[in-house]
């Protein structure tokens, strides 16, 4: 399904006033986030369940925010240790690729989470807690 598709999937969904945070937006989106974007809207009810959306807060963010800033602004100034899971079908955030290519400061960590998309944790839950295992034994191994 491409943009376009999911548009106007969304649009056929879409209650007036609607925010981006919406599970129907989530939803019409998910192609963005998840490796299997074909999940049922009762999965999606269960996610976002209990979530309060405060919807100045999310459009600002998503609208204004988020397409203008520049993620290796004062990137050097990161002291403590970061680690950055990845899916390569995550096509919401900065692209795997484009990430590896970005400066980091040698405390920054990019773990490549294979075909999963923007939820490594939940579509494979595995390989996370693996992953995140080795990196805080790794970085912390003499503190536990």
């Amino acid at each position: 399904m491409n943009d376009i598709q999911r548009r106007e999937n969304y649009l056929k969904i879409k209650k007036p006033n609607e925010s981006l945070g919406s599970v129907n937006a989530y939803e019409a989106d998910a192609a963005r986030y998840w490796k299997d974007f074909n999940l049922s809207h009762d999965f999606f009810e269960c996610l976002w369940k209990d979530i309060q959306v405060d919807d100045d807060i999310i459009n600002h963010f998503f609208s204004d925010l988020l397409p203008t800033y520049n993620v290796t602004d004062k990137i050097d100034q990161i002291l403590v240790p970061v680690v950055l899971f990845a899916g390569q079908l995550d096509f919401d955030s900065a692209p795997l690729m484009q990430w590896n290519a970005l400066p980091k400061p040698a405390n920054f960590t990019i773990i490549d989470c294979g075909e999963t998309g923007h939820w490594p944790q939940l579509e494979n839950p595995t390989l996370f807690a693996s992953a995140f295992r080795s990196w805080l034994k790794e970085k912390y191994d003499d503190k536990l």
